[in-house]
């Protein structure tokens, strides 16, 4: 569930109120909302219209739970520990995409909707219990000023966080990103009908699905190792060619039938996939004050996810028309040629390291 489409309005919320406790309560409405789902369910029988209901209240509520996290969690190590932390909180979240996802066919086939609904309920509970043992600084909320004043700092505090992203650095960072998650976007619509068309089984894909996150979760881990060694400009170019050169290879593998190469270069990719994500990650963490990170992190996710549903389409478009292999051979070519233009920029070429990355200022 998410889905930040509109979280560009949550911003300036993560960033003035108790983040422990909007961790909390949100886990806590998520945890109430899932229970009168699930009593519903086992009462009254199965209700579109209750579910229909539900899901913006689901939504809306998941929708905080990623930024307050990235806003926490700088509050909650040392800055020199913040890579690390990342490492294995992109770990976790992986692993347990790769779990659920392994277990979601045997769970839906074992529990009846009512059920799913309960035990989903059930974790949440437990998140609200974990996420109140949180001890760590936060800037005094809000709430108890007057309406008018609140109306008038969320304003400003919206705007103040657009035209912290609006600095030249900040862009000169973002606009790859941008890029690179468009074409993963059309690498995404065009591999299931790759799979379907020449192997005729969901299993390949299910395997390369799980072969990326596998790769994504050790890139993850050698984040930190990487970060302290390579400037930020080579390590983001050099980590997109490497992607953008496996899919190539691999789709040339597996013509060939050499599937065992294509299992290493499909896993290489996570792994340069894992890597850039973190530093990413640690990246928006370290460049804003802390007081806005949660604003950095919904504009910047809001900008990059505006244009995935249009890329989407083109790149069914792309599969329609040119079909599956022609459109990730394209992909890989693209990312390749973005890879090069970086390192061809200078003032891209010659960002420093991580830990050299400045805090700007407001």
């Amino acid at each position: 569930m998410n889905n930040l489409g509109l979280g560009i309005f949550w911003g300036p919320v993560v960033d003035t109120w108790n983040q422990r406790r909007l961790l909390g309560n949100l886990s806590a409405l998520l945890f109430l909302a899932l229970c009168i789902l699930s009593f519903a369910t086992n009462w009254l029988g199965f209700n579109l219209w209750l579910l229909l209901l539900a899901i913006p209240v689901l939504a809306t509520a998941s929708e905080f739970l990623y930024p307050v996290g990235e806003a926490l969690l700088p509050r909650m190590v040392a800055p020199e520990e913040l890579t690390k932390a990342n490492s294995w909180l992109m770990i976790s979240s992986t692993g347990a995409d790769l779990f659920f996802n392994a277990i979601s066919a045997l769970v839906l086939s074992l529990l009846s909707l009512n059920q799913l609904f309960g035990l989903t309920s059930i974790l949440f509970f437990f998140a609200f219990f974990f996420f109140k043992r949180i001890r760590t600084s936060n800037p005094s909320n809000n709430i108890g000023q007057p309406k008018r004043d609140r109306r008038t700092a969320y304003i400003r505090d919206l705007k103040e966080g657009l035209s912290f992203v609006r600095q030249p650095l900040v862009l000169r960072l973002l606009f790859p990103l941008l890029l690179m998650n468009c074409v993963y976007a059309v690498f995404y619509v065009s591999l299931p009908e790759f799979t379907s068309v020449y192997y005729q089984t969901p299993t390949v894909y299910g395997l390369l699905l799980m072969l990326l996150g596998l790769g994504s979760m050790f890139g993850s881990l050698l984040s930190e190792f990487v970060s302290l060694r390579l400037p930020l400009g080579y390590l983001v170019a050099i980590s997109y060619s490497i992607t953008g050169l496996t899919w190539l290879l691999a789709v040339i593998s597996l013509e060939l039938g050499i599937f065992p190469l294509t299992i290493v270069l499909i896993l290489l990719s996570g792994v340069s996939n894992g890597i850039v994500n973190v530093a990413y990650s640690v990246l928006f963490q370290k460049l804003p004050p802390h007081d806005m990170i949660g604003r950095v992190h919904t504009i910047n996710m809001t900008f990059l996810n505006s244009l995935a549903p249009l890329a989407s389409l083109v790149g069914g478009l792309f599969v329609r028309s040119l079909g599956s292999l022609t459109t990730i051979l394209i992909c890989g070519a693209s990312l390749l040629i973005i890879s090069l233009s970086l390192l061809l920029n200078q003032r891209f070429r010659t960002l420093p390291k991580m830990e050299d990355i400045p805090t700007l200022e407001k």
